[in-house]
């Protein structure tokens, strides 16, 4: 909370509800944190996530007090912010990570398009869901580019998570040039992704990168391409959609979206080569790792 700001303000916001404990403590000269405990139904908890209430212009996020340890999600991996998000397109995948961990904050939002063309191609659903549960949303982010915009470059992230990355180039065209440019563009955009990741990344931190386990993917060589840019594979996830919460993934094409068959994907946990050892489950993934190498 910035300069100004004291403990009526807050207890304002909680008229209706039953506050077990309000404490307001003073971080340094000009600012302060705000630390609320109350019982509340559930319905009641995402009503006020959903309202999003501010306190002289600053929102107030409202989530489970996990005092910044991690937090387990559906796929089992526990997740700490800060996070980045890269290439979201719908942002359903942020807002399902954020009900996950009870709270956007901390989350980063990230989309290749402005905002006005998101809202062109995507429901303003998802949108929505992330700014209410205090996530930061980010437009106009180059994957390829990413430590160099001062949007998202200034912090250093726990998690940076990628899914589905991909080109507009057709990479199952009946051209086969068009196919080869495909991918081409595809192993750079990955190549790029992963050079710059490593600036933003924390050195205990992971990047998540989700790739459908198909043979026009098996192309990319992913793991070799980590590899070149100085990461190890530690974890390798299926890539389950319904534990993901209102997820839906979609493809977009000259700003027309149509839903893809994503039942046989994987996600790949990199860490930096050394700073990470890798789980004992690897060692049942050879065929996979393979097929990705």
């Amino acid at each position: 909370l910035p300069e100004g700001v004291d403990l009526l303000d807050v207890q304002d916001l909680f008229q209706d509800v039953p506050v077990k404990h309000l404490e307001l403590r003073s971080t340094s000269s000009q600012a302060s944190k705000c630390r609320v405990a109350f019982d509340v139904p559930e319905d009641c908890q995402r009503a006020l996530q959903m309202q999003r209430p501010r306190v002289n212009g600053v929102a107030v996020s409202f989530g489970p007090d996990t005092n910044g340890a991690p937090v387990p999600t559906g796929n089992g991996v526990q997740y700490s912010p800060p996070i980045l998000l890269v290439g979201e397109g719908n942002c359903s995948f942020a807002a399902a990570l954020a009900v996950h961990l009870g709270t956007g904050v901390g989350i980063t939002v990230t989309n290749m398009d402005t905002e006005e063309q998101v809202v062109c191609k995507y429901t303003r659903r998802y949108v929505h869901q992330c700014l209410a549960m205090g996530a930061r949303l980010c437009y106009e982010v180059d994957a390829t580019l990413m430590s160099m915009n001062t949007q998202i470059g200034d912090t250093t992230y726990r998690c940076i998570i990628f899914n589905f990355p991909h080109t507009p180039h057709q990479q199952t065209s009946k051209d086969p040039e068009e196919s080869e440019v495909s991918l081409e563009a595809n192993t750079f955009l990955l190549s790029a992704f992963l050079f710059h990741a490593k600036r933003l990344l924390a050195p205990d931190g992971e990047v998540h990168v989700t790739l459908k386990d198909t043979w026009t993917y098996h192309r990319w060589r992913f793991l070799q391409i980590a590899a070149k840019r100085g990461f190890q594979l530690i974890r390798v996830i299926p890539f389950q959609q319904d534990r993901w919460e209102g997820y839906t993934h979609a493809a977009t094409s000259r700003f027309v979206m149509r839903e893809i068959d994503i039942r046989y994907a994987f996600t790949f946990c990199l860490a930096l080569r050394g700073a990470k050892q890798p789980e004992p489950g690897l060692k049942a993934q050879t065929d996979l790792i393979a097929r990705h190498s």
